[in-house]
């Protein structure tokens, strides 16, 4: 069953790289799938998933993907926020890199939410977050995620720190 799984996601996951945006119709269905997988305490699979929602948020357009997110931001799983946090993070990147303001104000909200959010896995990607829009020209900073934003590595714990290594290390986008 896990070999299925895994190769259902990788398949998922080409079929975005191929189709690309011809896919977008299949954003909300495939999001809620792979966000639930990438959840699973097995790492064969998460892993999979991690894989091939990387590759949605690099084919898929940012209309489809922003509502997607923002709905899972509020699951009452902690381990689907966190992946969809991690996603939220792969939107700024998108964002920033493309310099697109239409949906700033419904991210922004997202961030400061999960800034306070009671995991301390989903907190640290919202600090990873704050600080990709730090020093942004997209639009002036909610005081709280400036605050968040201002963090200097020395302040950061080590949860923070393997989430901006792991943003960082694996960059969802080419260039």
């Amino acid at each position: 069953r896990s070999g299925l799984a895994k190769n259902a996601l990788r398949c998922l996951g080409e079929l975005f790289a191929r189709y690309g945006r011809r896919m977008d119709v299949d954003v909300d269905a495939s999001m809620a799938t792979i966000l639930k997988r990438a959840s699973d305490t097995n790492h064969f699979i998460s892993d999979e998933a991690e894989l091939s929602l990387a590759e949605v948020f690099r084919s898929a357009s940012q209309n489809r993907l922003i509502p997607s997110v923002l709905l899972s931001m509020n699951h009452r799983q902690v381990r689907t926020r966190q992946r969809a946090t991690w996603c939220l993070v792969m939107l700024w990147q998108r964002l920033l890199q493309q310099g697109n303001t239409k949906d700033v104000k419904a991210l922004m909200d997202a961030t400061s939410k999960a800034l306070s959010d009671a995991n301390p896995h989903v907190r640290s990607l919202a600090k990873v977050a704050a600080s990709l829009l730090h020093g942004s020209n997209l639009a002036p900073l909610p005081v709280r995620l400036q605050e968040a934003a201002d963090l200097t590595v020395s302040e950061l714990d080590a949860f923070d720190l393997s989430s901006l290594q792991r943003v960082l290390g694996q960059p969802p986008f080419g260039n």
